[in-house]
C-alpha cells in the first residue's frame, strides 16, 4: 500500500509540473485591487497567482486523496477553485495527526468535534464514501450522535470507523443503522443495540467489532443479515458479549456462508464452545482462508478443542495466526494434555496451508502437540513463525528447538523462522542451524531502489531518518539522501525541547553528516533559535571535503552575525546561496562560484568593493535578492547602479530594500542607463519612500532601463510627520518620458501606498506606459482615510492604458466594510 501512495505521489508530481511548464503566458482579464490592510507576504520569483488553478479537476481530487486530512483542508486557502474540491473530499480522516499543534493542545474533545469537525461537515458538499473518527481522548459525547445523523441524513457512507477511547461504551442510536451503503464497519467500545425493524447491512464485506457490546441473538441476526460478510473481527471480555451465550459454531457459521478471514480472541471463543463439540463441524467451512486467534490458552481443555475444531472444519485454510496466552501458575488440563493421543487425525488434511504464525508458544505439551499436527498435515507449507514465550528458560528453548528440528514435516519446503525469548544470548548462537532464518521484514525490504529513493525524498526529514530502523538496507538508502533540509519540523517533540543548539548540532546533525554515503547536492539550516557557533563551522568544513553541494542555504536567527571561514569559499558547486546574518569576507584568492544563479543576502554583512568583486565572478547569476541596513552594508559605497549591472549580465530577477538601493544612488542619475537591462524580467523593491528624491530617481532609472520587465512589485514606506521632497514633487512634471516604453509589462504590486504626489505620479506613469499590463494590485497604507482612497481611485484611472478595470475597495473592518464600482 505504501509503494502504490508513493508511486501515485510521483505521477501527480510529474503531472503537475508539466501542467506548469506548458502554461500559457497571461490571464483572460484585466484588473486593479486596492485594499485596505491587506496582509501581504513576500512573492517569491515568477510564481504566478494561477498556476495552482490552472490544474484539471482530477488531478487537484488526486492531490487532496493523497495528502493528510490537515493539509488537504489547508489547500482550501489557495483559491476560491480549491475550496470548492476540499468541499467535495470523499474521504474524511479524523485522527490526532488532524489536531496536531499548540492550538489544539488545551481544546477539550467536545470542542474539537464542534470547532473543527462540525464546520468540515456542514460546508462539505458531494458524498462522503469513508468517514473516520479515532481521536486518542474520544469519548461517547453528544456531538458524535449529531455528526452521525448528518451522515445517515444522505447514506452514501461506504466505510464507517469509531474508536470511543475513553470512559463508557458510546450506544449508536437508530440513526446510525440506516447507513445501508455500508461496506467497512470498525467500531470500538460502542454499544450495538439496533432497532427491531432493522435487518442488517446487505452490502457489509468487513466486520471489526473491539470490545462492543451486545448479545448473542442480536449479534447473530445481525451476522444473518450481512449475506456479503467475508471479514470478521470479533474482540471483546465478559464486560462486552452480555447475556446468555448458548449458541455454538455451527449456528456462527451459519451465519457466515461466504467468510474468509476470522479473527477472535479468547473470550467470544469460549462463548461459541458450547456443549459437546465434534471434532469438525457438519458443514465445512470451505470459504476460509485465513484463521487468527490471540489471547488463547491451549493448556485449557476447551479453547485447545475450539483451535482443532476451527482448523479441521476448514479444508482450504491458508494462513493460521496464534497469539498464545500462558499462566505459569496454571496447572495444564490432564485432558488437554492427552487430546492429542486420544484423538483420531488421520482423516486431517491441510493441503492449502501456506502459512503458521504462533506468539509466545511455551514448553507445554498440548502446544508442541498442535505445532507438530499442522506440520504433520500441511505438504504445501511454506512459512513457519515460532515467538517463544518470554517466561521460558533458555534451556528449555533449547529442548523446544531441537524438538521442532525432529518433528515430521509434510512440506519439504517449509521455513521455521525461530524467535526467541528476548535477551537469550545463550540460544542466539544456535540460530544457524540448517532450516531456520531470520526473520526480517521482507516486503518492506525487497522494494525496488528506485521506490525507496522516492519515499525518501517525498517524506520529511524526520520521518525519512525514522525509516533506517526498517532493515540494513533502508538504513543504507538513508545515509544516502542528497538533500538535507533541518529546520524547526526536524526537531519537533518532547525529547528536543531542552536541547541546547549546540546539543541539536552535536547530537543530531552531526551523526547524520558523518554516517552519510554519497553527495550532498542541498543543505540547508533554518531553525528558529540558530544561532553563531564553532560547530557550524565543523558542518560547513565537512560539506567542503567532497563540495558536491549545488544549494545551500543557512540563516542565522539568533545573536550576532555568523563569519564564513575560508572552507564555505571551496563549495564551488553552487548553484543556488541563501544566507541571512552573516559575514561575508572571501579569502583574496577567492574567484566567485561559477556556477551560481541564485543568491540570496538578507542582513549579510559585506563591503562594496567584495560585493561587486564577487558578483562579476558570478557570470551565471539570474536572481539576485539584497536586504540589508547600515550595520551589514559596511564601508565606503562609491559604486553606481551602472557598474552593479556590468557584474549582472545576465539578470532576470531583481530584489533589493531601501539602503542598498541607497548606496548605489551615487552622483548624478540618469534617466536611464548607458546601457539597458535587457534580461531584467522581474523587480522587487521594499521599504522604499519615493517622497525622497533620491529612491524616487532610483525607482525610475530601474524601471525605465529595463525595457523586457514584466512584473514589478513595490513596498512603500511612508512617514506622516516627514516632509515630501520638493523635488520629487516635481520630478515626474519637470522630465521628459515620452520615450519610456513597458510593452512587455503584465504586472504591477504597489504596497502601503499612500496618497502622496510622488506616488501616484509614479503610478500613473506605469499605467500610462504600458499597454498589456493585466493585473494591478494596490494595498493603501493603513493611515490613508476612506476619501484619500477614493480620490486616490478616480486619480489612478485618468490615463490608464487598460479600458476594462474591475475595482475592488475594502476599507478597513473596524469603520465597516463597503464595496464601491467605479
Amino acid at each position: 500500500m505504501a509503494v502504490s501512495l508513493i508511486v501515485k505521489l510521483c505521477l501527480a508530481n510529474y503531472l503537475i509540473s508539466e501542467l506548469v511548464a506548458n502554461k500559457q503566458a497571461g490571464e483572460s482579464s484585466s484588473l486593479i485591487s486596492v485594499s485596505s490592510k491587506m496582509d501581504v507576504k513576500d512573492k517569491k520569483p515568477y510564481l504566478s497567482d494561477d498556476m495552482l488553478n490552472i490544474l484539471p479537476s482530477n488531478i487537484i481530487h488526486k492531490i487532496l486523496d493523497l495528502l493528510p486530512m490537515r493539509d488537504a483542508f489547508r489547500t482550501s486557502i489557495l483559491s476560491r477553485n480549491w475550496r470548492h474540491h476540499c468541499a467535495h473530499v470523499l474521504e474524511l480522516y479524523f485522527d490526532d495527526e488532524m489536531f496536531q499543534g499548540s492550538a489544539y493542545n488545551k481544546l477539550s474533545i467536545e470542542c474539537k468535534l464542534t470547532h473543527v469537525i462540525y464546520p468540515i461537515l456542514l460546508l462539505h458538499r458531494g458524498p462522503i464514501l469513508d468517514f473516520c473518527l479515532r481521536l486518542s481522548e474520544l469519548k461517547s459525547c453528544d456531538q458524535i450522535d449529531q455528526m452521525i445523523l448528518y451522515l445517515s441524513k444522505s447514506s452514501t457512507v461506504e466505510s464507517f470507523t469509531l474508536f470511543i477511547r475513553v470512559g463508557d461504551a458510546h450506544k449508536l442510536l437508530p440513526s446510525f443503522f440506516m447507513l445501508q451503503q455500508l461496506t467497512h464497519l470498525l467500531l470500538l467500545n460502542c454499544a450495538f443495540q439496533p432497532p427491531s425493524t432493522f435487518c442488517g447491512f446487505s452490502r457489509l464485506t468487513r466486520l471489526h467489532f473491539f470490545n462492543v457490546g451486545i448479545t448473542c441473538k442480536v449479534l447473530l441476526h445481525f451476522l444473518a443479515n450481512c449475506p456479503l460478510l467475508k471479514h470478521f473481527t470479533l474482540f471483546g471480555t465478559e464486560k462486552y458479549l452480555i447475556g446468555r451465550w448458548d449458541s455454538s459454531f455451527v449456528e456462527l457459521f451459519e451465519c457466515l456462508p461466504l467468510i474468509e478471514c476470522l479473527h477472535m480472541n479468547s473470550y467470544p471463543v469460549q462463548c461459541f464452545a458450547t456443549g459437546d463439540m465434534p471434532q469438525k463441524l457438519p458443514t465445512l467451512v470451505d470459504s476460509l482462508t485465513v484463521l487468527h486467534l490471540t489471547g488463547l490458552c491451549i493448556s485449557r481443555e476447551v479453547e485447545l478443542r475450539s483451535a482443532l475444531l476451527l482448523v479441521r472444519s476448514s479444508p482450504n485454510i491458508q494462513k493460521i495466526v496464534m497469539e498464545l496466552y500462558h499462566n505459569p501458575n496454571e496447572v495444564v488440563s490432564q485432558n488437554a494434555m492427552n487430546l492429542l493421543d486420544l484423538e483420531d487425525y488421520s482423516n486431517l488434511n491441510l493441503d492449502h496451508l501456506r502459512e503458521l504464525k504462533i506468539t509466545n508458544i511455551s514448553n507445554t505439551k498440548p502446544g508442541l502437540d498442535f505445532v507438530k499436527l499442522i506440520l504433520a498435515k500441511a505438504p504445501m507449507l511454506k512459512k513457519v513463525g515460532i515467538t517463544v514465550d518470554k517466561q521460558v528458560d533458555t534451556s528449555n528453548e533449547v529442548k523446544m528447538l531441537r524438538d521442532l528440528l525432529e518433528y515430521e514435516r509434510a512440506s519439504s519446503k517449509a521455513k521455521i523462522v525461530f524467535t526467541p525469548r528476548l535477551g537469550s544470548p545463550a540460544l542466539s548462537k544456535r540460530m544457524d542451524v540448517k532450516d531456520l532464518k531470520v526473520c526480517r521484514p521482507d516486503a518492506m525490504n525487497d522494494l525496488p531502489s528506485n521506490i525507496i529513493q522516492t519515499m525518501l525524498t517525498l517524506l520529511p526529514m524526520r520521518d525519512a531518518f525514522r525509516t533506517s530502523i526498517l532493515s540494513q538496507n533502508w538504513r543504507l538508502y538513508c545515509a544516502s539522501i542528497p538533500e538535507l533540509q533541518f529546520d524547526d519540523e526536524m526537531f519537533q517533540g518532547s525529547v528536543y525541547n531542552k536541547l541546547s543548539i549546540k546539543s541539536k548540532l552535536t547530537h543530531v546533525i552531526y551523526p547524520i553528516l558523518l554516517l552519510r554515503r554519497g553527495p550532498i547536492l542541498a543543505f540547508s539550516l533554518s531553525f528558529s533559535e540558530l544561532s553563531s557557533c564553532s560547530q557550524i563551522d565543523q558542518i560547513i568544513l565537512h560539506l567542503s571535503i567532497n563540495s558536491t553541494v549545488k544549494t545551500f542555504a543557512m540563516y542565522i536567527m539568533v545573536g550576532r552575525a555568523h563569519k564564513l571561514l575560508p572552507a564555505f569559499f571551496m563549495l564551488q558547486q553552487l548553484k543556488c546561496l541563501e544566507l541571512e546574518n552573516c559575514v561575508f569576507q572571501p579569502p583574496s584568492t577567492f574567484c566567485g562560484f561559477s556556477r551560481l544563479t541564485c543568491l540570496y543576502f538578507h542582513n549579510v554583512t559585506i563591503t562594496c568593493k567584495v560585493l561587486l568583486h564577487f558578483l562579476v565572478n558570478c557570470p551565471l547569476l539570474k536572481q539576485f535578492t539584497l536586504i540589508g541596513g547600515e550595520k551589514h552594508l559596511t564601508g565606503r559605497w562609491n559604486s553606481g547602479f551602472i557598474k552593479l549591472f556590468e557584474c549582472l549580465p545576465m539578470i532576470e530577477y531583481l530584489y533589493m530594500s531601501s539602503y542598498p538601493v541607497q548606496c548605489f544612488a551615487t552622483g548624478d542619475m540618469p534617466q536611464k542607463l548607458p546601457t539597458l537591462v535587457d534580461s531584467l524580467t522581474g523587480l522587487h523593491l521594499t521599504g522604499l519612500c519615493i517622497a525622497r528624491e533620491v529612491e524616487l530617481r532610483c525607482a525610475l532609472l530601474l524601471v525605465t532601463s529595463s525595457p523586457n520587465i514584466q512584473e514589478i512589485v513595490m513596498e512603500m514606506y511612508h512617514s506622516p510627520n516627514k516632509a515630501v521632497s520638493q523635488n520629487a514633487m516635481n520630478l515626474l512634471d519637470l522630465q521628459d518620458y515620452s520615450n519610456v516604453n513597458l510593452d512587455h509589462l503584465r504586472e504591477l504590486e504597489i504596497l502601503n501606498m499612500s496618497n502622496t504626489k510622488p506616488e501616484l505620479d509614479f503610478v500613473k506613469l506605469i499605467l500610462a506606459k504600458a499597454p498589456m499590463l493585466k493585473k494591478v494590485g494596490i494595498t493603501v497604507d493603513k493611515q490613508v482615510d476612506m476619501s484619500d482612497e477614493v480620490q486616490m481611485l478616480r486619480d489612478l484611472l485618468q490615463g490608464c492604458l487598460v479600458r476594462e478595470i474591475d475595482i475592488i475597495m475594502e476599507f478597513d473592518i473596524e469603520v465597516g466594510m463597503e464595496s464601491h464600482g467605479i
